[in-house]
């Protein structure tokens, strides 16, 4: 047994969390409202299970009011966390706005460690997703609708892997 113990210390800790699921409607994670509270609940180490359906959004989280893009539909605060989805889209309802401040970037990882997979990103005039300061794996995603780049990234290490990106007026 106590052969054991050194083999317990050197063994570097991998962190294996819970999953949060996220529905259209009947379950304590519901709607587009539902994603940001999973998040907010998350630990390092859970994923994010975002069930089939679309998530509109009019409502945008305020990060920062001095960040170049500080309202975010999704906010993954800094935290290591999975957001995977099966069939689900985040639309960005308010994406038409013509008042630019009232415009959201549809998910914004700021800091932290995040994979993004399976998630269709809708209509928005901000990227699809911002990145600063983070590692971020991006896979299985689509842009639709995308008057903005798709993909903002800044000082951050970002793989992108079978992501289809589609009406970005700047790309990537």
């Amino acid at each position: 047994f106590f052969s054991n113990i050194k083999n317990i210390y050197n063994t570097k800790a991998q962190i294996v969390g819970y999953t949060l699921t996220v529905c259209p409607s009947g379950c304590l994670y519901q709607g587009a409202g539902g994603i940001q509270q999973a998040i907010e609940a998350a630990k390092d180490g859970d994923t994010i299970l975002i069930q089939p359906g679309t998530y509109t959004s009019t409502r945008p989280i305020v990060v920062d009011p001095n960040y170049k893009y500080k309202n975010c539909l999704v906010d993954t605060k800094g935290k290591k966390i999975t957001i995977k989805a099966a069939g689900a889209t985040i639309d960005n309802a308010n994406g038409g706005l013509n008042n630019e401040a009232d415009q959201s970037t549809g998910i914004c990882v700021l800091g932290g460690e995040v994979t993004i997979d399976s998630v269709a990103l809708k209509q928005t005039l901000k990227p699809a997703i911002y990145i600063d300061n983070a590692r971020v794996i991006i896979k299985n995603i689509t842009t639709i609708d995308i008057d903005s780049s798709s993909i903002d990234v800044h000082n951050s290490q970002v793989m992108i892997l079978n992501s289809v990106l589609t009406g970005g007026g700047m790309g990537i």
